[in-house]
């Protein structure tokens, strides 16, 4: 009962508080006391700003199927990792799933249905290597764009996460793009986010995976090999396992060493 009292006073505070807010400040405060208000007279606990743990069950969670952009390899609305070792073809695939993806061959949610690449790349020149590249394969290189970021002074830099991630949504939607392909993922974060430390590398994919879910795109980030070797290709992934850990899929390079040259 002292409890409650105390409660209430305090409760009664914050509302005497709230009456000589604009309108536009108030609702929150008012929300936070409706639902203090309810613990107290249910004779719950909970904080005094409204923070608390919430349970719902499982049943009023409508259960959904996955989506593929690529059927059963690429879901869509969260992270995939393409990976292998240097010179293993990784970017030659991004080629191919760019042709496939903006002419509507490939084989998932939007064949039949070309759709625009979103491409950041680093490591490679547009001019010599990634757009011949994409040519070759046969990619509509109309609905191939290159993603970079316009500082305020005008000049061009390579995309920066988590700073940039805010950005993504409007240009998914300007484009009607299906798919943010980053040529390695390591190109695209922030360098003064720790790679090797899994809760650093989770603040900016988990934030990044979230926006893939809300904007419904797949992103694809290539990952190279340590030097280990490993019977799961997942634990030869460099730098932190948060990187495999966050995303959903991952598909591994590999060379086949009896087949014909760059097979």
């Amino acid at each position: 009962q002292h409890a409650n009292t105390r409660a209430l006073t305090e409760l009664a505070a914050r509302l005497n508080q709230a009456a000589t807010l604009p309108p536009e400040a108030r609702a929150g405060l008012l929300d936070a006391a409706t639902v203090q208000l309810g613990h107290i007279t249910a004779g719950t606990r909970a904080s005094l700003n409204g923070h608390h743990l919430n349970l719902q069950p499982a049943r009023l969670y409508r259960t959904r199927a996955v989506k593929w952009l690529w059927d059963t390899r690429i879901p869509v609305g969260t992270l995939t990792l393409i990976s292998g070792r240097e010179g293993a073809g990784k970017s030659i695939l991004l080629a191919w799933l760019t042709s496939a993806i903006t002419n509507g061959n490939l084989p998932g949610i939007w064949t039949g249905k070309p759709r625009a690449v979103l491409y950041c790349a680093t490591e490679d020149s547009w001019e010599y290597t990634i757009a011949p590249r994409m040519l070759a394969a046969g990619a509509n290189l109309d609905l191939v764009y290159r993603v970079d970021a316009t500082a305020p002074d005008g000049t061009h830099n390579p995309v920066n996460l988590p700073r940039d991630l805010q950005y993504l949504p409007d240009a998914v939607k300007q484009v009607d793009a299906a798919i943010l392909m980053c040529d390695p993922l390591l190109s695209v974060i922030d360098d003064n986010v720790n790679v090797f430390k899994a809760q650093e590398v989770r603040t900016v994919l988990e934030p990044l995976v979230a926006v893939a879910e809300q904007t419904g795109i797949a992103v694809v980030g290539l990952a190279h090999f340590n030097k280990s070797r490993h019977a799961d290709s997942n634990s030869m992934i460099a730098n932190t396992r948060a990187f495999v850990e966050v995303a959903r899929a991952a598909i591994a390079i590999a060379r086949d060493d009896q087949a014909d040259e760059y097979t």
